[in-house]
């Protein structure tokens, strides 16, 4: 019996292959987005993270990371860790505020909203 996932086992494999870091970078966004939607966040993480480090050694892709670090964000929000949901957020807001993208910023805004509440719940519960 196949499992739905089996069908990346191939363009895995076949990824070392692919001389462009961007491209490669851009897979591991989707694959880590299909696995959030999945509620498979700490396998999304790990392929988020690859992303992010592609996209963080390369000039012109500052809107790529800042999706990166959101996808990042989500899936901390997913397991409870929100102080890292909160710190990937605010790397993301820098990127907007530097591109002077006011759209951007004024969503991840939105975006970060609904974790300030459940950030100051997690803060108080872990202060003594």
């Amino acid at each position: 019996m196949h499992q739905p996932l089996d069908c990346l086992k191939l363009p895995r494999k076949k990824l070392q292959h692919i001389p462009d870091e961007i491209e490669v970078a851009e897979f591991h966004t989707k694959i880590a987005n299909l696995y959030m939607l999945l509620r498979q966040s700490l396998i999304s993480l790990h392929y988020i993270q690859n992303a992010i480090d592609i996209f963080k050694s390369h000039e012109g892709y500052e809107r790529r990371l800042a999706a990166a670090f959101v996808i990042a964000a989500a899936n901390y929000m997913d397991i409870g860790h929100f102080i890292r949901a909160e710190d990937y957020y605010k790397k993301a807001l820098h990127i907007a505020d530097s591109l002077n993208d006011h759209f951007l910023t004024s969503q991840l805004y939105i975006i970060s909203a609904f974790c300030t509440p459940k950030l100051a719940n997690q803060k108080n519960v872990s202060m003594p």
